[in-house]
């Protein structure tokens, strides 16, 4: 049961950084009036908005630049019903 979990969190995760990723870029289908996250708060809610549009109770996520990693963490739950937040 964990495997197919950890795979679900890791489509979630995709999904959110690419959502939240977001930058103009005159591409078809791209939502160049999306706003860019430009602190960790507002990368945060973001992700969490993905969450409830989507369903999915949580995510850990990494933000990584080439100097290396910038954030590690999670948003939303690991539980839902015991409200264990993502760690």
């Amino acid at each position: 049961m964990r495997r197919p979990l950890a795979i679900v969190l890791a489509i979630a995760a995709g999904a959110c950084a690419c959502a939240c990723a977001r930058q103009p870029s005159g591409e078809p289908g791209r939502d160049v009036h999306a706003p860019v996250p430009t602190t960790l708060a507002a990368f945060r809610a973001a992700v969490q908005q993905v969450l409830d549009d989507t369903g999915v109770p949580g995510a850990g996520i990494a933000l990584v630049r080439q100097s290396g990693l910038e954030w590690a963490g999670g948003v939303g739950f690991a539980d839902r019903d015991r409200k264990t937040p993502v760690t």
